[in-house]
């Protein structure tokens, strides 16, 4: 059984009343005792997906626009929610799990 698993995570953030897509469709999972290296090109969003999983990127500007979360199983928030009083930018967000629950 997976510890953790994200399924085509989506992640955008607004610059300037645009929106810009950042990662797009990225699925892993990770088993008890194993260890995840991430590798790709500068700017490929390996940084983005580690801070949006632990929830140290502010929304907004940032958000999550699909995909899901599990941790041991189960969705880890993962409930989409309207963001900022209904403010369009925003788009769905997801709760996802915070640093403690890798500790």
């Amino acid at each position: 059984m997976h510890c953790f698993r994200l399924i085509n995570y989506r992640f955008h953030f607004f610059a300037r009343d645009k929106e810009v897509e950042a990662v797009r469709n990225v699925s892993f999972e990770v088993r008890k005792g194993e260890t995840l290296g991430i590798v790709g090109e500068s700017g490929s969003g390996k940084s983005v997906t580690a801070r949006t999983i632990m929830r140290l990127l502010p929304s907004p500007p940032s958000m999550v626009k699909g995909g899901e979360v599990l941790f041991q199983g189960k969705k880890s928030g993962g409930q989409k929610r309207r963001g900022n009083g209904g403010d369009p930018r925003q788009g769905d967000r997801h709760d996802l799990p915070g640093p403690d629950v890798f500790a």
